[in-house]
């Protein structure tokens, strides 16, 4: 289940007081008394200068620019705009451009250009989580003559969940919609041609033309035999070049970048990020189209908020002339798309780092103690630096319990953006000194458990600091952290699923091994689930 806080700031936007707020700012701020005395009364003021505040008008309260709300020059009602239309699982911590079309449907202000360019840059999540950017040349297929021309992939290794361990992708190359379905890894391919027929097939027929990997799923007779069937004609990628067909590849890292954010530590809920994240994808403008693939398919963008009044549907005919007029403009787009990637330049010179500056370490040679790479963070960090070293290589101050060397060659670094319009990086909050005159820090929330050399272990976020700064702590010194200890419970139900006692072998289980062990056990160890079940709910 995916946990109330996610949804946080996409309550914000839902929520009426969110647009009281503009209303009672609009009227305090100076900058606006022109513009609602010309649309108030326009007889006040010269024509001239009323007809430059022509596109400006009042509903319900709400001053609006070309239909959109006009944001007051007020940064915590901007912060929270922002934070919903980037942070939220329907946004999906998307680029700046998509961030910037998704906010301009429905809010305005003259600095929102500059501020969203700001806010994502300095997204801590997006740095953390989304890995390097490569300008490679893609063997790029022809383009597609309409609607539904698709390509199919598998994403697999993905932790268990739910049964599942792999996603079926299904995307159109000429709308870029996106289909995710989750699989086994083991899928036949009767199995496949079901799943197709119940997610896909159902809401669009049959695909013109496919294009998929020779994986032993898709490259089976059975397959073949239906695509002969159905007169499809499959197009197979170079063998051992899965990025051969470019996009899926693309949408398979997509994927990825949109899951690590927000699944939870022991990434045992992916599964029901699934239908948000094919959501974001489909209301994001594309970069390829110009347009949303929910917008070409049904011709209007979806109602996010139903405070936010939609445009009216297009009449029949009008639609009709729209469509063929879109698809002509589509095809044009994916041409000058494809002209432009293959004009990347890949000849970017290294960035240069000072003693002190923070930089991301990415991490794909680092073990971080998460069930799957796959899904885990992408960069380390942000660590300070502490000097160069020789041209191209640079010494780091990692933690001490990382026990690695701490010398990086410049490729495996990126720069930290530091946020300085809204305030939003973490501060980390000083220690609370005790009577005693010890350090005590506030336990915001456990992500992770393990037993460790007979010692029932809790992984502790701490309130104020970043997620590198997680540490295991023993459970008897979390006794007064009752509360966050049935929250955690609550959000991992496995951890008491037998209720049996810890086995006595369990000395270092991994990760995603405990339950398994839990049940085979037969002997007790050192404590039990019901005793911290106990503890849990006294």
């Amino acid at each position: 289940m995916i946990p109330e806080s996610h949804f946080e700031a996409f309550s914000a936007h839902m929520d009426s007081s969110l647009l009281d707020q503009i209303k009672e700012a609009t009227q305090e701020d100076p900058s606006l008394d022109t513009v609602l005395l010309a649309v108030s009364d326009p007889k006040s003021m010269p024509h001239s200068v009323a007809q430059k505040f022509k596109d400006y008008t009042i509903q319900k309260g709400l001053l609006l620019h070309q239909g959109r709300i006009v944001v007051p020059d007020e940064p915590e009602i901007t912060r929270q705009l922002l934070s919903h239309f980037h942070d939220s699982p329907a946004s999906g911590h998307q680029g700046r451009a998509q961030t910037l079309e998704l906010i301009s449907r429905y809010y305005y202000w003259p600095a929102m250009k500059f501020q969203v360019n700001c806010y994502v840059e300095s997204c801590e999540i997006c740095q953390r989580s989304k890995g390097h950017v490569h300008n490679y040349a893609l063997n790029l297929l022809s383009v597609p003559a309409g609607p539904w021309d698709i390509s199919y992939d598998f994403i697999v290794k993905f932790p268990k969940c739910k049964g599942y361990d792999s996603v079926l992708l299904v995307v159109d190359r000429f709308l870029k919609m996106m289909h995710l379905v989750p699989c086994k890894e083991t899928a036949t391919a009767e199995d496949v041609a079901q799943m197709f027929l119940e997610h896909v097939w159902k809401l669009h027929g049959t695909p013109k033309r496919t294009v998929s990997d020779r994986g032993t799923t898709f490259n089976s007779k059975f397959l073949k035999a239906l695509y002969k069937s159905l007169q499809i004609t499959p197009s197979f990628s170079t063998a051992y070049h899965p990025q051969s067909d470019g996009q899926t590849e693309i949408m398979n890292q997509w994927l990825e970048a949109y899951l690590r954010p927000f699944i939870n530590r022991r990434q045992s809920d992916w599964v029901d990020w699934l239908p948000l994240a094919g959501f974001a994808h489909n209301n994001a403008r594309s970069k390829a189209t110009g347009k949303l693939p929910f917008e070409i398919v049904y011709g209007r963008s979806p109602v996010i908020s139903p405070l936010l009044e939609p445009t009216g549907l297009p009449i029949a005919d009008d639609r009709a002339k729209q469509l063929a007029e879109t698809i002509q403009e589509v095809q044009a787009s994916i041409k000058r798309a494809q002209e432009r990637y293959k004009q990347a330049d890949t000849g970017i010179p290294p960035p240069k780092f000072c003693t002190g500056d923070k930089v991301w370490l990415l991490a794909s040679n680092i073990t971080l103690q998460r069930p799957n790479n796959k899904l885990d963070h992408k960069h380390y960090g942000p660590v300070p630096v502490i000097e160069r070293v020789g041209s191209h290589a640079y010494c780091l101050a990692l933690p001490e319990t990382m026990k690695i060397h701490d010398v990086f060659h410049v490729s495996l670094l990126s720069a930290f953006k530091q946020d300085t319009e809204f305030d939003c990086t973490f501060i980390p909050l000083p220690p609370v000194i005790t009577a005693e005159g010890e350090e005590e820090y506030e336990v915001d929330k456990f992500v992770d458990w393990a037993a460790e050399d007979r010692i029932w272990k809790y992984r502790v976020r701490w309130k104020g600091y970043a997620l590198h700064e997680d540490r295991w702590e023993p459970a008897k010194d979390l006794q007064h952290c009752k509360d966050k200890l049935r929250n955690f419970f609550a959000n991992y139900p496995d951890v008491l699923a037998a209720n049996n006692p810890i086995p006595a072998n369990a000395r270092k289980l991994k990760r995603g091994k405990m339950v398994k062990q839990l049940s085979k056990s037969k002997t007790a160890c050192f404590v039990t689930l019901q005793a911290l079940t106990l503890v849990a709910t006294s």
